[in-house]
């Protein structure tokens, strides 16, 4: 199967708003063929760039006025379509220069918005002070 046939194939599962949010905000993370692609794309389902914003703002409208949003979906796009990878984790220090653990790699789940990109797991926010890492990497010393 082609990259074409792969990409669209993808799209062709998302619905009108999604299509809309994946291109809002994924669109320039993509390399410039799979831009084309994508582009062919949405011309082929008359989509301007007028209308997808149309369509991110009509779905931000309407996840505002719905009286419960779900607490699983993308805090951005509303999305329940979220990918789970394995990242590197690696601490910052005060400075906010990686800090090596010993050659120790520590591979951590992290889940993201399919459709937008949203970082459910943002592995450089300050952690919690019971957050297993920071237990793992600071024995209690008392």
């Amino acid at each position: 199967m082609t990259r074409k046939n792969n990409i669209w194939q993808f799209l062709d599962t998302l619905n009108k708003y999604e299509l809309a949010n994946f291109y809002f905000y994924k669109y320039e993370t993509f390399m410039e063929n799979s831009q084309k692609i994508i582009d062919d794309y949405f011309l082929n389902k008359n989509m301007s760039k007028d209308k997808i914003k149309e369509l991110v703002e009509e779905h931000k409208n309407m996840a505002k006025y719905e009286k419960y949003i779900r607490k699983d979906c993308c805090p951005q796009c509303y999305s329940l379509k979220k990918v789970k990878t394995k990242q590197l984790w690696c601490p910052l220090g005060n400075n906010g220069i990686a800090v090596q653990l010993d050659n120790e790699r520590i591979m951590i789940d992290v889940e993201d918005c399919l459709i937008c990109g949203y970082k459910f797991s943002n592995l450089n926010r300050p952690a919690k002070k019971d957050n297993w890492i920071i237990k793992l990497l600071k024995p209690d010393v008392s």
